[in-house]
């Protein structure tokens, strides 16, 4: 029996020995060729995407002219809304109260129903998941 546990410790021992902690120079090299990976590297189920930062440039594009809409709507509600409480007065601060408050439950909405929808379709994978695992194992 204490051949048995000398042999385990022996492993063990060997086992410590492999968990030798890289210098600072190796965790900078596998920084740095992670860094590098992802500001440029093409995709490798398509080799003709070439992503910057993990996207491709039309990606970058729709991104941009997203938050330029997003951007020009804030601008133009706002102004609108200034124009409004100028000509109108300070009841109008109300009424931006309630479409803010309007559109706050429907982001909420949005969200919640989002949710949902994600956790049946991870469901629906599940137990299509689990009927393949189920044929294979027949």
């Amino acid at each position: 029996m204490s051949g048995g546990e000398k042999k385990e410790q022996t492993l063990q021992e060997a086992a410590e020995a492999k968990k030798e902690e890289p210098t600072c120079q190796e965790k900078c090299g596998v920084c740095w060729t992670d860094f590098q990976y992802s500001c440029y590297h093409v995709d490798e189920l398509d080799d003709t995407r070439k992503l910057c930062c993990w996207m491709t440039a039309s990606e970058w594009g729709w991104l941009l002219l997203f938050f330029f809409v997003l951007y020009a709507y804030d601008v133009a509600f706002f102004a609108l809304l200034l124009n409004f409480q100028v000509s109108f007065g300070v009841p109008v601060l109300y009424g931006y109260l309630a479409v803010f408050l309007v559109a706050l439950i429907g982001i909420i909405v949005c969200v919640y129903m989002g949710h949902q929808q994600h956790l049946q379709m991870e469901a629906t994978k599940r137990e299509t998941r689990r009927a393949m695992e189920g044929d294979e194992k027949v």
